[in-house]
Parts: C-alpha cells; structure tokens; sequence
C-alpha cells in the first residue's frame, strides 16, 4: 500500500489545476512567517510581543498539519487539528483587545476559552461544536464514520483516494480560516509600532482581493 498514493495525486491536481489557489494559499503561509518574525524581533523586550508570537506560532504549526492531512485526503480528522487551531486564533483576537491579558498567558494563568470566547464575541462557536461533535473527539456520527466507508457496499476503506472536488472544497475553506489568523495577527501589530507593520498591512490586503479571487468568493 502507498501511504502517499492520494497526497501525490493531490499536490499533482493543485500544482497543475489549482495553481493560482495553491499559490495564494502559499502566500497566506509565508505572510503568517514574515508576521511571525516581526514579533519575535522584539519579544525580548515585550512581553505582549513575545506571547503573541509564540501564539501565532503555535497556530501555524496546527494548520501546517491540518493542511497536511487534507493532502492525504484526511479532511475529516484534519479537524481534530482545526479545533485547537480556532482556540489559538481567538487567542490572538483576546489579546489584541486585552493586552494586559499577555502577562497573565506567560504564567499560564488565563479564563477559560470559553470565558474568553464570551468575552471577544468569538465568530467561532457553531463551527467549534460542529468540530467537537464530529472531529475532535471519539464520535460514531455519519460525519465522522462516512469517510471510512466505500459506497454503496460499505466495505471499509483501507485508504482514502483523490477525490479533486472535495480536495478544492477543504482547500477554500482552510485558506480562508488561515487567511483570518493572518489577518488578526497584522491588527495585532500595529500596536506594536514597529516597522513592518504597514508593509505587512498593505500586503494582507491585497493578498485578501487575490484570496476572493482565486477562490471565486464573494464579499457578500
């Protein structure tokens, strides 16, 4: 069996059909390390700085495995890693607002997620239950077991192959919650008043116009 049959087919399917989505994608990745390092130049010195960095660090690494699990056409446990991903991305939101709030993460002393959720007006509480309910834990729903199953005869299926639709449908999705960790990052920034911060504004505003466009999104 080749662990990687449905991850080579995939990567072939963006490369040659996606290409424009893929690069965007890829853009979205590189921004979140150049914000990455903008943070870390004076984590140091900051605290608010040093937490956040790490934050959004920590995030990227989650979406860097989900994203790999949607090449392996694993959509569907890629979500088990979504679900801490969304935590971290509520995370960078709470303190943009609350930046006293940085000192209590570095004693690991902070509310709850859900306190914080409550307390930012999180966007992510439908799709958190739904990840929790079907991804994140043990669950013998129809989303979480369909996946495993071959139409129509239900035989198991030992491995999961290339299906191009859904690959594009994981692929927008994704690209989007990792565009809105990008872009909550860059808020986070301008607080910070270094000088990177207008550059990187610019360029996540103008990689969103290529995200909606690539992806045929509209802004309704």
């Amino acid at each position: 069996m080749d662990l990687w049959a449905t991850r080579t087919e995939f990567l072939a399917y963006l490369e040659n059909q996606c290409a424009e989505r893929l690069a965007v994608l890829l853009n979205v990745f590189a921004l979140i390390d150049e914000t990455i390092a903008a943070f870390e130049a004076i984590a140091g010195a900051d605290v608010y700085a040093r937490i956040f960095g790490l934050n959004l660090l920590k995030a990227k690494h989650l979406a860097v495995g989900a994203y790999s699990l949607i090449l392996d056409g694993l959509g569907q446990e890629s979500g088990a890693l979504l679900r801490p991903f969304i935590e971290y991305a509520e995370l960078l939101t709470y303190f943009r607002k609350f930046p006293d709030k940085a000192a209590q993460a570095a004693e690991d002393k902070l509310p709850k997620a859900g306190e914080r959720a409550r307390a930012i007006g999180g966007i992510y509480k439908d799709f958190r239950e739904y990840l929790n309910s079907h991804a994140s834990h043990s669950s013998y729903s129809h989303y979480s077991l369909s996946h495993l199953l071959e139409p129509r005869t239900n035989r198991f299926k030992k491995l999961q192959r290339a299906v191009p639709l859904v690959l594009e449908t994981n692929v927008r999705d994704f690209a989007i919650q990792l565009y809105l960790l990008l872009h909550e990052a860059v808020l986070a920034l301008e607080r910070l008043k270094t000088s990177s911060f207008e550059s990187l504004a610019a360029r996540t505003d103008l990689l969103k116009e290529e995200l909606f466009h690539a992806f045929k999104l509209s802004a309704a």
